[in-house]
């Protein structure tokens, strides 16, 4: 068995452009210096060879332990995992890659508005001796969605793209299709049901339970894989607010700091002192650090401000690193392992 960590991800489509993005953000940029071979590196973290391909093609790489892990589509994975394999969800939601699999019907059909009315014509067509076709690239999310609302008489027309096609060509009734913006589906006259979600996608990271859970040196590589996308997970809302206060005292700066608690940091405020040639005996100049999410920011700087705070400077957290990857020791729990 080879020690290198073999990660697959997606090579084109908005999906691989974002994971791209995402990757150099986490400080795990790929190096492909022809864009014509399919097999990169990430040179912060030598030993991981990345293989690019088809979104849609990751999760069976993973699950024939062709790949140690891979970065794919939740909906994708949802529709192509089955029962027994050994394909693990290992983050569900990397933050980028976000849309809905829907079920939108055409514009004209002003008589179905949920899923209920869709049923009801689902019965008219069996009494006309025709089933409800349903043209979509996930058969499998599809009738079971389908069927937990009580819609037997379908039939799948599969296809592999230009979904939204097909019911103004004639070749389907209704879609089951992926929708980020709903841009596609007002363009081809299609309404998405309001309770016709059948998954809310994101990019995810996935792996082989059976690899991963028998090659400590591939989990020692994909160790600091899954520290760099969790400390910038963590750290993608935060920012850090430093300031000048003066006081006469590190706890009374510390007093007036704290006097909104929702603003003064993950633990509290880091007060130290400044050695600046205004200070005097009687007060001196005091550097105020603190950590908010972003909604808070500007609550924050207006906090400061009233407690007298100047040269208020704020940064965006890159990495936000805890005791231990919870991310990782959740992966050791999944396979049982202990390190």
């Amino acid at each position: 068995m080879s020690n290198q960590l073999n990660f697959s991800v997606p090579s084109r489509g908005r999906i691989g452009e974002q994971t791209n993005s995402f990757l150099s953000a986490c400080g795990l940029s790929i190096s492909r210096p022809n864009p014509k071979q399919y097999a990169a590196t990430i040179p912060t973290i030598p030993g991981i060879t990345v293989h690019m391909l088809r979104s849609a093609d990751i999760v069976g790489q993973v699950s024939a332990g062709n790949a140690d892990i891979g970065i794919t589509g939740l909906d994708d994975l949802r529709e192509r995992q089955r029962e027994g394999d050994d394909v693990i969800l290992i983050l569900d939601d990397l933050g980028f890659s976000r849309a809905r699999l829907v079920l939108a019907v055409p514009e004209e059909w002003v008589d179905v508005s949920n899923m209920n009315d869709l049923a009801e014509i689902a019965l008219e067509f069996g009494d006309s001796s025709r089933n409800l076709r349903v043209a979509t690239s996930y058969p499998k999310l599809t009738r079971d969605f389908l069927s937990n609302h009580r819609i037997h008489n379908f039939t799948l027309v599969e296809t592999a793209g230009a979904v939204e096609a097909a019911p103004g060509m004639g070749a389907a009734d209704v879609i089951v299709d992926i929708s980020e913006t709903g841009t596609s589906l007002r363009e081809n006259r299609l309404v998405a049901l309001p309770d016709g979600v059948v998954i809310q996608s994101s990019a995810c990271l996935i792996g082989n339970s059976a690899k991963l859970g028998k090659a400590p040196q591939k989990r020692s590589l994909l160790r600091p894989v899954l520290e760099f996308i969790e400390a910038h997970l963590n750290g993608c809302d935060l920012h850090t607010v430093t300031a000048n206060v003066r006081g006469s005292s590190d706890t009374t700066v510390a007093k007036k700091v704290l006097a909104n608690t929702s603003v003064a940091g993950i633990l509290g405020p880091t007060i130290s002192w400044v050695a600046s040639p205004q200070s005097d005996n009687s007060d001196r100049w005091f550097s105020v650090s603190v950590t908010v999410p972003g909604n808070l920011l500007l609550t924050a700087v207006d906090h400061l401000r009233s407690v007298g705070a100047t040269s208020i400077v704020a940064r965006g957290a890159d990495y936000v690193f805890d005791e231990t990857s919870c991310i990782y020791q959740a992966l050791l729990s999944t396979l049982g392992v202990e390190e």
